[in-house]
């Protein structure tokens, strides 16, 4: 992670790289190093890293924190994750209502450049300020003042263009609306915008101050989806994903009064919750007003703090995997940085902390 948020290392060689947290020193990133010991380090909450035997990773007992390398972890250390300190994020920038609409467009729309589908992002006729934000986007891209989308008899409003067309595929690809490099690269005011548009379309509130609470976004893609849970560390905001059900037959309605198999993906679910709620609610929050009001009404129904996120997250697997180049990542005085959502080392490190 830099100071300009996530980048992929490899396109950092020869250059000067400040990493986020370093307190402005100046870092490099070196050629491929062949011919490495890999290793996969996986997560219980979903986070995960393949590295260099020899990157070290910063693991707690509970009391206290020592870097240890890569193949000196076992199942059940608790490693620690990267945190960036929280801001406010300003929802009137045109910046953030671009990413808001790559988010609906990735929820609950279609993006099918050159097909008759088009792209495109839809509501219901009562979120009359989502669709008059989702009108004036489109309007900012080329289309005519008395455009308003398209209506259907069962309430849902399309707002569809040419230009929305291009614009998203600047950050979805075509079809699958896979999150593309320069989603993951872009600034964090469109990708707090973006979070923010896909968990209204795609997110709940969920629970009270009895069962507990949570914010949740439940895909089939769980590529996609681990990458929205580095996004939400930039914003200090930790979660974890859980493996739902498996891909399977399911019978339901088939359209004609009765029911028939039909085969469903497999299912993950990310889920947002302790303090990491409150830190949502103040830097990204949600705009689909049925969403705002549950998570609203359950900030207000807190009486005593929510439960403080520690920011660990406990290894499930270890694995040793074939031999293969890496880059290596220094700081000019040996301070960590944040790869992958883990503070990490390159070098011997000096025992020191975060």
């Amino acid at each position: 992670m830099t100071v300009d948020g996530p980048r992929v290392a490899q396109t950092l060689v020869g250059q000067e790289v400040h990493f986020e947290g370093t307190e402005g020193l100046p870092g490099a990133v070196s050629p491929l190093v062949p011919n490495q010991e890999l290793y996969r380090i996986a997560t219980d909450r979903g986070y995960a890293i393949c590295c260099a035997g020899s990157h070290h990773l910063y693991r707690s007992d509970g009391k206290s924190a020592q870097w240890v390398p890569a193949h000196g972890l076992d199942v059940g250390d608790e490693l620690v994750l990267a945190r960036h300190p929280s801001c406010q994020v300003d929802q009137a920038n045109p910046t953030f209502v671009e990413g808001w609409i790559i988010g609906h467009i990735k929820g609950n729309g279609g993006h099918n450049p050159h097909k008759s589908g088009g792209t495109y992002v839809r509501f219901w006729d009562d979120e009359t300020e989502l669709i008059d934000r989702a009108v004036g986007f489109a309007w900012r891209l080329g289309a005519r003042r008395d455009f308003r989308g398209s209506r259907s008899p069962k309430g849902i409003t399309t707002v569809k263009t040419v230009g929305l067309e291009t614009f998203a595929g600047q950050f979805l690809t075509a079809g699958s609306k896979g999150i593309k490099r320069s989603l993951i690269e872009a600034s964090g005011l469109l990708v707090a915008g973006f979070i923010q548009g896909f968990f209204d379309a795609d997110g709940s509130v969920q629970g009270d101050t009895t069962k507990g609470r949570s914010v949740r976004l439940n895909q089939s893609n769980y590529h996609d989806l681990r990458i929205v849970q580095q996004m939400l560390l930039r914003f200090e905001i930790a979660s974890t994903i859980y493996h739902r059900t498996p891909a399977r037959e399911k019978f339901m309605p088939d359209g004609r009064g009765g029911n028939k198999p039909y085969a469903t993906k497999e299912n993950w679910e990310l889920v947002i919750a302790n303090d990491n709620i409150e830190r949502f609610a103040r830097t990204i929050s949600l705009s689909k007003p049925a969403h705002l009001a549950k998570l609203n009404a359950l900030q207000s129904s807190m009486k005593r703090m929510p439960n403080r996120d520690r920011f660990l997250t406990k290894v499930t697997s270890v694995v040793r995997v074939e031999d293969g180049p890496v880059l290596i990542c220094r700081v000019s005085d040996g301070r960590p940085y944040n790869a992958d959502g883990f503070y990490s080392l390159d070098i011997e490190p000096r025992q020191r902390q975060p």
